[in-house]
């Protein structure tokens, strides 16, 4: 993982009661790292 994404990025890691799962979400710090948004929460619920 790079520095610059370590920075910008806010990993929160929660257990989903309604689904039994672990999942994650991605809080950007900057609205145009949406798209990473998205696409971490679909590789973390796969």
């Amino acid at each position: 993982a790079e520095r610059g994404l370590k920075d910008c990025q806010a990993w929160i890691f929660k257990y989903d009661r309604q689904h039994s799962r672990l999942s994650i979400e991605a809080r950007n710090a900057e609205t145009g790292n949406r798209s990473f948004s998205q696409l971490a929460h679909r590789l973390a619920n796969e």
